[in-house]
């Protein structure tokens, strides 16, 4: 009996839990406004024939200007997705998209957890952290074009890890990568996780070569359509737009100029925003002594334990378990690419590249739950939403 009600109490505090979240998606993604809609401009130009984002050199924020023209250095499939919509120009824009996706992200994360755990409250705990008890949280809040992509990323690659768990069908999971590519092209590292998941199963080598077969072709031909893209913008295949880029901000620009897009020269800077940096404190004027609300969130990015400590649990699963192996080597080889990019992910909760990775940690952190979440564990969750979420209000200038 006493089991019984603290289990209804459980579920209430649940439903609040999201109802509460839900709240904040909607007011964020369908009534927030701003002017950073480069996808849904591009989803438009498209449909005109065009690659660029507008006939007006210098437009728009953090963009590649090449021969009078302003072009998004990012990958197309997110604009893809908008063209459906583009249509209604007046009603339309790309956070009622992201609204969507978030809701499907929330409900894919529950079914890779249960698949996994076996436990519908523990997957409920765990979905709602990976959403809201994360660095997700301002990504999935704000509908703007860098957040947008990102949240269109996660949506595919969980896709693909769905796929890949509940039916594995091949050619399914190579097209969901190819999106995941054509949106971040980093993320065609993931397709490692499938490919190891393939050779470490029990099947025999025809099928094994058969499967590798279905999945790496959509992924070739994901490859050969953002080669195509860059082609006709920039006239080559391997120029992604960076070599015109003008980057939001001002500090970044000397460097990009100087090192490139990727150099090992960002790894101390991306290791350190990753691992080591905190929140700021809040001072009083030309002292050293905190004032109230006494911290904030920095600019530049904060450390994944202070914004997505839950992970921390991925060192209690079990090794031995088949879809560990893959699942940590794609993450590192992941987070050794992402190092090396300049970009840092300034004006950021948390550190926002580190979402690429994320899906297979979720993985791995699934499987330190198999057993049962404890209440630490719970009431971490529930103070990392609450820590979060002022952080991200911190950073955004509401509080």
């Amino acid at each position: 009996m006493h089991k019984e009600f603290i289990r209804k109490k459980e579920h209430v505090f649940l439903f609040c839990l999201f109802s509460l979240g839900s709240l904040i998606l909607v007011a964020w993604n369908l009534f927030a406004k701003t002017n950073d809609i480069q996808f849904e401009q591009l989803a438009k130009m498209f449909l005109n024939g065009h690659l660029y984002l507008s006939n007006s050199y210098n437009a728009w924020t953090d963009a590649s200007y090449y021969q009078g023209y302003t072009y998004w250095p990012q990958g197309f499939f997110p604009a893809i997705i908008l063209i459906p919509f583009a249509i209604f120009k007046n009603i339309f824009h790309q956070g009622f998209i992201q609204f969507i996706l978030n809701l499907l992200n929330l409900v894919l994360l529950y079914r890779i957890s249960l698949l996994i755990t076996k436990n519908k409250i523990t997957s409920l705990w765990l979905s709602f952290a990976y959403i809201f008890s994360t660095a997700y949280l301002m990504v999935g809040m704000l509908p703007i074009s860098w957040w947008f992509a990102q949240v269109v990323a996660t949506s595919a690659l969980l896709l693909a890890i769905h796929e890949f768990l509940y039916k594995k069908r091949w050619y399914l999971i190579g097209i969901f990568v190819a999106f995941t590519l054509t949106t971040r092209v980093d993320l065609a590292i993931s397709a490692v996780f499938f490919l190891m998941a393939i050779f470490l199963s029990k099947q025999n080598l025809k099928q094994k070569i058969k499967a590798s077969l279905q999945l790496t072709f959509p992924i070739l031909i994901g490859f050969t359509t953002i080669f195509a893209y860059n082609f006709a913008r920039f006239g080559s295949i391997i120029e992604f737009g960076y070599k015109y880029h003008i980057p939001y901000l001002t500090e970044t620009r000397a460097f990009l100029k100087q090192y490139g897009a990727w150099n090992l020269f960002y790894y101390p800077s991306n290791i350190y925003y990753l691992f080591f940096k905190g929140p700021d404190g809040i001072f009083i004027k030309n002292a050293k002594y905190l004032t109230a609300p006494f911290i904030k969130s920095n600019y530049w990015g904060m450390s994944i334990l202070f914004t997505s400590p839950i992970f921390l649990w991925c060192f209690n699963a079990n090794l031995k378990e088949k879809l560990i192996k893959p699942a940590l080597i794609t993450t590192i080889l992941l987070l050794l690419f992402i190092l090396g990019y300049f970009g840092v992910g300034a004006n950021q909760f948390g550190y926002r590249y580190a979402l690429d990775f994320y899906p297979f940690l979720f993985i791995i952190l699934c499987f330190a739950f198999q057993s049962r979440m404890s209440n630490l564990a719970k009431g971490l969750i529930v103070i990392s939403f609450i820590f979060n979420l002022y952080m991200v209000y911190s950073l955004i200038g509401v509080l």
